[in-house]
């Protein structure tokens, strides 16, 4: 059997992105670009204009921020206009809804039967908050707009967060169902320095002990974590639990901040498939 091909880490975690990858897509400013790699070489070699149908704006903060799939192969996006659903061909594009300050992330359920959104605080938006957005729905950034349907002028946010504990909100991910997943090639040594595995002479130290041995398929488990969802806090470099439920057809929800701190921002997550884990990214600031 031929060597695997090691990969780098930065291209190990661009590879879990599998909800993204899988259909070869990224996010641009002025719509969704296809990247392809014709010969399986790594590279990208193609480059196709998938959909252009996202409009921008100068101001500085009218991004268009992530890229999310669900079980029917949409794409969803949000950026200040609101937030945004691509059909699986990229040629229609339609507003679920709308009232977000900066938004800095979003997320959807496998499938696409929750969308979520992370505005961030300031004018019209008194602390960070995670949205549920339904069709429809405007959640206040700009001003109250009241109708029949919506007496206060706007919908009900799923959670409200106090800005001592979230000051900048990132995205969310659903956490999967348990399940056996493939395990990494080798298990490396201990005690062998990063990237450099100790000697191997098969004789006493340095022999079997400190060779790298295969394992067997992994289990990856979440525990009671599994089927809820988590937001990232970019802000606080953390990461929080969310608690949703749905009382007389309304949703609501509390977050429970998680154990440990990142050592940056923390803004998109994504679970690899292969192992289970999860895998974050982020930024040190402005």
């Amino acid at each position: 059997m031929a060597p695997r091909r090691l990969i780098h880490p930065c291209d190990e975690i661009v590879q879990t992105m599998e909800r993204i990858y899988r259909y070869r897509m990224t996010t641009t400013s002025g719509g969704n670009l296809s990247v392809r790699d014709e010969n399986g070489d790594g590279e990208a070699d193609f480059y196709e204009d998938f959909c252009n149908l996202i409009e921008t704006f100068p101001e500085p903060h009218h991004y268009v921020t992530s890229l999310e799939t669900d079980a029917r192969g949409n794409f969803y996006y949000v950026d200040p206009v609101g937030v945004h659903r691509v059909s699986p061909d990229g040629h229609s594009m339609e507003t679920i809804a709308t009232g977000f300050r900066n938004p800095n992330g979003m997320g959807v359920s496998p499938d696409g039967g929750i969308i979520t959104v992370a505005p961030q605080q300031g004018e019209w938006t008194p602390s960070s908050l995670i949205v549920e957005a339904k069709p429809g729905g405007y959640y206040g950034y700009g001003g109250p707009k009241a109708t029949p349907d919506r007496p206060l002028g706007y919908d009900s946010v799923l959670c409200w967060i106090p800005h001592g504990v979230d000051n900048s909100g990132g995205s969310e991910v659903w956490v999967p169902q348990s399940r056996t997943g493939v395990p990494p090639v080798r298990e490396p040594n201990p005690h062998a320095t990063f990237g450099h595995p100790l000697p191997s002479d098969g004789r006493g130290a340095g022999g079997e002990g400190n060779a790298n041995r295969s394992v067997g398929p992994m289990r990856a488990d979440w525990g009671a974590l599994a089927g809820h969802f988590l937001h990232f806090s970019w802000g606080r470099c953390m990461m929080m639990l969310v608690l949703r439920d749905v009382v007389d057809g309304v949703p609501q929800a509390a977050t429970v901040s998680l154990p440990g701190r990142f050592l940056s921002g923390a803004m998109r997550g994504a679970f690899n498939p292969r192992d289970g884990h999860l895998y974050v990214v982020g930024s040190t600031g402005w």
